[in-house]
């Protein structure tokens, strides 16, 4: 049974109590209350008017729905729960910093707390509602977990460590994960770096970034590294479905200053499948740049780039690419770029640069479109060709022929 308690968390004056008769406590006194209009408000009987066909009322009828409504919410989150598992949960998760008058003479000793038998089934059933739960990923990589709300990872760190790798699902709900930071030390040994640092064939759907800020040093004990804001890399079995990064500015960039790196928007090398997603933050950096993927293996169908994309100064040959910066046999079919592709310096070795693709040695580049925009500074190269056209047996084709492939082959 349920017994009802005040705003103080002390037994009302009216309710039943009993430490082996009374389960658990919940608040009972001025219950806002549906009334009929047809009737008159009996303030005798402690019934008080807020407004027409609404009352305020005391009562352990006040307090029994609120302890059936969490046993709804918690069925709405996991709908094979039992009814011993709903009370179960119920009772193990009251408040206890409560008046004697309920914590000794009730079984569970507490008042109902909605937001913890809540988090208790979140916690079972792969529902995240604060960062502390999306970290806690990396303890079930296997698992399948989806977001209850936006999560802003700043409440928990503002140097995130990504999740080394996962194999299960994530799905995002429309909802966000926000303030995404991490600065990559001089002394790691890591390769990978987002969210996640590697997807080996994990499911990834309808997830948002806002506000990703990702660096890494000019010197790192690793030899390559991949970055993107979902993840460093992905496997062939991979699928990551409708998901979009956002950024607004340069402090919400992805910026990389350092040669040996494969970074895009959404991840670093793209081996899976990537459907349906965009890219609207800055990449900045050396190595190969993409506003999707910096390297491609795999497929990437119906997405689009409107960030910019700025390649610095580099003293190698890298690729740059609206979509992917270098793709290496994957398949590129029916996305748009509609962002900014930028030389910011001088160059003095070859560059790889399109629109679409910075380099496509072999694979699919079909149904692509490009309404964005390129623009370079004081540039010298040898053997590669800047932003304009595609590199083919032997021959360069200009800008008005095609400039969507930085160099074919």
């Amino acid at each position: 049974s349920v017994g009802a308690s005040s705003k103080l968390d002390r037994r009302s004056d009216y309710s039943n109590y009993g430490r082996n008769t009374v389960d658990i406590f919940a608040p009972g006194d001025d219950i806002a209350s549906t009334y009929p209009r047809n009737l008159p408000v009996l303030e005798e009987e402690g019934v008080r008017p807020i407004s027409e066909g609404y009352v305020y009322m005391d009562g352990t009828s006040m307090a029994t729905p609120i302890v059936t409504g969490v046993a709804a919410l918690m069925l709405s989150f996991d709908s094979n729960l039992t009814a011993t598992r709903i009370k179960s949960i119920i009772m193990e998760t009251v408040d206890t910093n409560v008046d004697a008058s309920i914590k000794n003479f009730s079984v569970s000793g507490g008042r109902l707390n909605a937001g913890k038998a809540l988090m208790r089934v979140a916690d079972n059933n792969g529902a995240i509602f604060t960062a502390q739960q999306l970290n806690n990923i990396r303890n079930n990589p296997f698992g399948s977990f989806r977001l209850g709300k936006s999560i802003n990872i700043a409440e928990l760190t503002s140097n995130w460590t990504p999740i080394p790798q996962f194999w299960g699902s994530l799905n995002g709900n429309g909802y966000a994960i926000s303030n995404l930071k991490i600065t990559i030390p001089t002394n790691t040994s890591t390769q990978n770096f987002g969210l996640f640092g590697e997807l080996l064939g994990a499911s990834i759907d309808n997830l948002v970034f806002s506000g990703v800020d990702i660096k890494a040093p000019s010197q790192n004990n690793a030899q390559w590294i991949n970055i993107g804001a979902l993840a460093g890399i992905t496997s062939a079995s991979t699928v990551i479905y409708n998901t979009h990064v956002n950024g607004i500015s340069i402090t919400n960039a992805i910026d990389v200053d350092r040669i040996d790196s494969s970074v895009g928007g959404l991840v670093g090398v793209n081996r899976g499948l990537i459907i349906n997603s965009v890219n609207n933050s800055s990449v900045y950096g050396t190595g190969d740049l993409g506003g999707i993927a910096g390297r491609n293996t795999g497929v990437i169908q119906n997405s689009a780039n409107s960030g910019r994309i700025s390649l610095w100064s580099h003293t190698a040959p890298r690729s740059m690419g609206g979509i992917v910066g270098f793709n290496d046999g994957g398949s590129i079919t029916s996305n748009n770029n509609r962002g900014y592709i930028e030389v910011r310096n001088q160059l003095t070795v070859e560059a790889r640069i399109g629109t679409i693709i910075g380099h496509n040695t072999s694979g699919f580049n079909t149904n692509n479109t490009d309404n964005g925009s390129w623009s370079h500074q004081g540039y010298t190269w040898s053997n590669g060709f800047l932003g304009i056209g595609a590199y083919n047996n032997g021959k360069y084709l200009f800008a008005n022929f095609d400039r969507r492939v930085g160099r074919q082959g």
